[in-house]
């Protein structure tokens, strides 16, 4: 819903007589552009009506139960807004589409007519001029949450911050905030009816810092929820790839079997945070011994012939792509065989990429 800071309206313009228009679960401020769906017979009808005559001025009330098809005049609130009709599309299914645009508030003072749709005799409400210190403090304080706010919904435009923030008048503020937010239909009709502009800025004041803190709590929520999924979708693909390194090196003995054994069983008693953290360090300790083992097989298992081929591939490739040496505590005995036996490992570290976490010498 958009509002027009340029509307200028005497309230000489307004007429005593209106068609009223009853509202559902929406309540239209003074310059606020509002969309509006058209389908019970009699208000079409009304609209038909409005169109054809001079002013397309109609009035527009909140009906105080949501879930009546035609309310009568004891179920709606006796404040409103004054509106223009400045656009009406015909639906296909002989709806109707209107584009209304808020005056002034009005107060109902009596309905001379119920059919063959509500009429009512109306009183402008304009808003009487004030000034003063702390108008202006609740004005700039709600410029300074509303800003906040914005960065946090989806819903309200960046533009919206800089046409709030450029407003000078308190009065069309708080329609626009008003008109903005997604506050209740009572505290819109609230905020509507109130006459007092001070009251009426504490009032949007204590709205918005409640919005704001139930945004910010669901901001902080979606972080920590957000958190957890990533932590335990990177778990996931480490095991993924653990198990895929597990399978390369054939590791099916039964030791392995037995870890995840034990994994299956901690899911399946769902221990409580503490335990399942301890349990899971513990396993993945095991693992990695699994994996040094392996790692040690190689070592022992591989001839040297293969190793110095192997490390004739790597040299080359290391003088290709310009890769700095890594230095690995390797035992003594035997240096030529381990010259070999290191860059050897090395070309495997960037085959298996998480073997580089990995020891790949005895201790």
């Amino acid at each position: 819903m958009a509002i027009d800071t340029s509307l200028q309206t005497e309230v000489a313009d307004i007429p005593r007589q209106h068609p009223v228009l009853p509202l559902k679960n929406t309540v239209v401020f003074p310059g606020a552009m509002a969309p509006l769906a058209i389908g019970e017979e009699r208000s079409i009808r009304l609209i038909n009506d409005v169109v054809d005559s001079s002013t397309r001025m109609i009035a527009l009330v909140t009906s105080k139960d949501g879930d009546t098809t035609e309310p009568g005049p004891d179920l709606l609130y006796d404040v409103g807004t004054a509106a223009v009709i400045q656009r009406m599309m015909k639906a296909p299914d002989g709806t109707l589409r209107i584009l209304a645009q808020g005056v002034e508030r009005i107060r109902i003072d009596h309905y001379t007519t119920t059919t063959p749709y509500l009429v009512a005799t109306v009183e402008a409400m304009p808003q009487e001029p004030a000034s003063s210190r702390e108008i202006e403090a609740l004005s700039r304080n709600i410029q300074s949450i509303f800003s906040r706010i914005i960065d946090l919904v989806p819903y309200l435009p960046d533009e919206l911050e800089l046409a709030v923030s450029n407003v000078q008048d308190p009065t069309l503020l708080t329609y626009i905030v008003a008109a903005s937010m997604r506050f209740t239909t009572e505290e819109k009709q609230e905020l509507l009816s109130e006459r007092d502009l001070e009251a009426r800025l504490r009032r949007i004041t204590i709205l918005l810092n409640r919005e704001a803190e139930v945004l910010e709590l669901g901001a902080k929520i979606q972080n920590e929820v957000q958190s957890d999924m990533e932590k335990e979708q990177r778990e996931y693909y480490l095991r993924q790839q653990l198990r895929a390194i597990q399978q390369e090196l054939g590791e099916t003995d039964e030791t392995q079997a037995e870890v995840n054994e034990l994994r299956a069983r901690i899911a399946e008693i769902d221990p409580p945070e503490i335990v399942r953290k301890a349990a899971d360090r513990e396993l993945d300790r095991l693992c990695q011994f699994l994996l040094h083992r392996r790692a040690q097989r190689i070592e022992n298992c591989l001839p040297l012939d293969t190793l110095r081929r192997h490390g004739r591939r790597d040299r080359a490739c290391r003088e290709q792509s310009g890769h700095r040496q890594r230095n690995i505590s390797l035992p003594t005995a035997d240096p030529g065989r381990h010259c070999v036996l290191r860059r050897f490992v090395r070309r495997r570290r960037r085959r298996w990429g998480d073997l580089r976490q990995v020891p790949v010498c005895a201790q």
